[in-house]
């Protein structure tokens, strides 16, 4: 607290607030520096992330810039990066380079002021991005290539005033991530399945799922307060590779209408809204797990609102923020606990998704899946190629005998549009080989 700046848990739930009044201004300097921020250790040599979002609270007048701070040193020189909401119009990157050296514009992008904006400064190797989320979407409002041997030091929220003007920032949470020792609950641990209007006689239900290959401790992982219901804490509880839990307000209803087999991770209190609402869902250490809000009317699937359907997710990898990625369940009252049998439209056996998935069209029954070539690269490699689907991740395998039922697995790939490929890097290839694709994630 000082006279004329103040931070607080208090003023905004579940928030904190950095305020500047004005009575004096607090410009963006490195020379004993004024403005107000709050920071923390960041890795100093390896990959990073810092993330918020923020909320102007009350309507401000002036200019100001609102948002993330990095420090750095590079080429043995200390450096400023401030990354945030510039006078309610732009997000904008400043840096300041040296002892006392003045804050200059990097890059911006216009800024509609019709959400809050989430923000992120993301280190990968030599590579500083600045990027805002729109629409579930990360885009890069500026780059920056870092010399060799720079290293960062601290990371965190600021606001600054270069004249005598008030302002006042809700940061919803500060999120400092190093990839590499990442949570995988942050990786594969998601909402799989919500039914947030059922039709009468039916229950609520969240559906949440392991999207991964080993197992995941939800001991501690919680829905965020308010978001979408009252605190919900999970126990212990291990959930396998493929497996799902759920949650409910109402236990002995959901066992009544779905049985015993479903695993429950506990009875929230609250309700999920009809008209659709922000979920927050974090790990123990409050990093975020999923933050994305769901819909009830068009281009959202209408059928899950008190029709008696559930809103299930198509591609768990994707966008939760995109309507064109959820579908009404197949199935009346949903399916929680399992995965949903889904759509086949076109009747041939394959579900929507699965033909989504692998390329085909789910309106004809004469499309299918076919390795569209398999070429040899400058190396006399084999390369094999697809028609992709960014949200899935492939897994190549082969075999010399497919009648044998013995096929090797080569690797795995994330997915590419509109074609993904995967080089055979084998030293020793058979005269003759079989390549076959599976995949994961969708």
């Amino acid at each position: 607290y000082a006279p004329d700046t103040w931070v607080s848990l208090h003023e905004t739930e579940n928030n904190l607030v950095l305020q500047i009044t004005d009575s004096a201004a607090r410009p963006l300097t490195t020379a004993s520096p004024g403005f107000p921020r709050v920071t923390r250790p960041v890795p100093a040599a390896t990959d990073f992330i810092i993330q918020t979002d923020l909320t102007l609270a009350g309507r401000q007048f002036g200019a100001f810039i609102t948002g993330l701070y990095l420090e750095t040193t590079e080429a043995g020189a200390p450096v400023r990066y401030v990354f945030g909401l510039q006078d309610g119009t732009s997000i904008a990157v400043q840096k300041a380079s040296g002892e006392g050296g003045a804050y200059a514009a990097v890059g911006s992008t216009p800024w509609p002021g019709n959400d809050s904006p989430t923000l992120r400064i993301s280190r990968a190797g030599t590579a500083l991005a600045f990027q805002l989320r729109v629409d579930g979407q990360w885009t890069t409002v500026q780059s920056v290539t870092l010399p060799d041997g720079a290293t960062a030091s601290a990371g965190g929220l600021f606001s600054a005033t270069p004249s005598a003007t008030s302002v006042k920032t809700a940061f919803d949470y500060l999120l400092i991530a190093d990839p590499a020792h990442q949570s995988r609950l942050t990786e594969d641990l998601r909402i799989t399945e919500i039914m947030y209007k059922p039709s009468s006689g039916g229950v609520e239900y969240l559906e949440l799922g392991n999207i991964g290959t080993a197992p995941l401790d939800l001991n501690g992982v919680y829905f965020e307060d308010g978001k979408p219901f009252d605190l919900l804490t999970f126990g212990a509880i291990t959930l396998p590779p493929g497996g799902f839990v759920a949650v409910t307000p109402d236990i002995a209803a959901f066992r009544a209408l779905y049985g015993q087999s479903t695993v429950l991770a506990g009875q929230y209190t609250g309700a999920l809204n009809n008209a659709g609402e922000r979920i927050v869902l974090k790990d123990p250490q409050g990093n975020v797990i999923q933050d994305f809000s769901y819909g009830s009317g068009a281009p959202w699937p209408t059928t899950p609102d008190g029709g008696g359907r559930s809103l299930e997710i198509l591609f768990p990898r994707g966008s939760y923020d995109d309507p064109a990625n959820w579908r009404p369940s197949a199935e009346m009252g949903g399916t929680p606990g399992s995965a949903g049998a889904g759509y086949d439209t076109d009747g041939d056996g394959q579900s929507d998704r699965t033909e989504i998935a692998f390329g085909t069209d789910p309106l004809n029954p004469a499309s299918y899946f076919q390795i569209s070539s398999v070429t040899l690269n400058a190396s006399g490699q084999p390369v094999i190629s697809w028609q992709g689907s960014a949200s899935v991740n492939y897994t190549v395998q082969a075999s010399s005998d497919p009648d044998s039922g013995n096929w090797q697995i080569l690797g795995t790939v994330a997915g590419t549009v509109p074609v993904t490929s995967f080089t055979d890097t084998t030293a020793a290839l058979p005269a003759r080989r079989f390549y076959r694709i599976g995949g994961t994630g969708f």
